[in-house]
């Protein structure tokens, strides 16, 4: 009970900076 919140939190980050780079990568591609 104790790891959860952590591997949580720690999936939450990764999945967030997953799609914002992909965002950002895409934006970048297309504004080019």
């Amino acid at each position: 009970m104790e790891e959860q919140p952590i591997y949580l939190i720690l999936g939450g980050i990764l999945f967030v900076v997953a799609v914002y780079a992909y965002i950002k990568y895409d934006f970048f591609k297309v504004k080019e």
